[in-house]
C-alpha cells in the first residue's frame, strides 16, 4: 500500500469496481486505513467499469475536483460513508 499522505493534503481516489489490474479490494482497505488515519479523501466507486476506462469515466470529476482545490475550496471528504462492501473485508 502507499504511504499515508502528509497530514492536510487532500486525496481523490476513483477506482473500477471491475479493474482486474489495480483491484478494487486494495482501494477499499487503502481507503479505510486513510479514513482511520484522519486523511481528507473524496472516493468515487464506479460499478462496471474496468482499469483501461477508469480515467475516462472519473475524469470529469478529478478535473472539477482539482479546480476546485486550486481555486481555494475545501477538500470534501467522504469517510462518513462506507466504501462499497467486497467479500472478505470488514469495515473498519
Amino acid at each position: 500500500m502507499p504511504a499515508q499522505p502528509p497530514k492536510g493534503l487532500p486525496m481523490f481516489l476513483a477506482q473500477g469496481m471491475d479493474d482486474t489490474v489495480v483491484l478494487a479490494r486494495t482501494n477499499i482497505l487503502l481507503n479505510q486505513q486513510w479514513c482511520a488515519a484522519g486523511v481528507t479523501i473524496e472516493s468515487l466507486w464506479l460499478p462496471g467499469v474496468n482499469h483501461q476506462d477508469t480515467s475516462a469515466v472519473a475524469g470529469p470529476e478529478v478535473i472539477e475536483w482539482a479546480t476546485a482545490r486550486f481555486g481555494g475550496a475545501p477538500a470534501p471528504s467522504d469517510c462518513a460513508y462506507p466504501p462499497p462492501s467486497l467479500p472478505g473485508i470488514q469495515d473498519g
